[in-house]
Order: C-alpha cells, then sequence, then structure tokens
C-alpha cells in the first residue's frame, strides 16, 4: 500500500498479503 494505492495492487495483499 505504501508504494501504490491502487484497487489492481491493494486488494491482492488484503487476499494474499504473502
Amino acid at each position: 500500500m505504501a508504494d501504490s494505492m491502487t484497487m489492481t495492487d491493494f486488494v491482492p495483499q488484503i487476499l494474499d498479503p504473502a
């Protein structure tokens, strides 16, 4: 989230934090 505030980056990070 610190890198890009785009949903494309945000959603996969919360679904797959690894």
